[in-house]
């Protein structure tokens, strides 16, 4: 069952995997975990929100950071993250 969250200001943390959102973020820490992506229409992103990777989400973004950290592999980084 996903989660849906609409026409409020959502704080603190706030795990994102398998939700739908149409709000405000302020305040806030969104945590994806690596489950099902969640569904931002319309939202509002305040200045003071950050993001954070958990569990396999975490460990694959250790991955990638440690491929663009190696330069035989930094352009691949780029060219998969769409940024080449």
């Amino acid at each position: 069952m996903s989660r849906k969250y609409h026409n409020t200001t959502l704080q603190g943390d706030i795990v994102l995997d398998g939700a739908t959102f149409e709000v405000t973020f302020k305040g806030a820490t969104l945590i994806f975990k690596g489950g099902q992506p969640p569904v931002f229409t319309d939202c509002a992103f305040h200045a003071d929100v950050r993001f954070s990777f958990d569990g396999p989400a975490g460990n694959t973004v250790a991955f990638i950071r440690s491929m663009r950290n190696n330069t035989r592999w930094s352009a691949m980084v780029k060219q998969m993250l769409g940024l080449a």
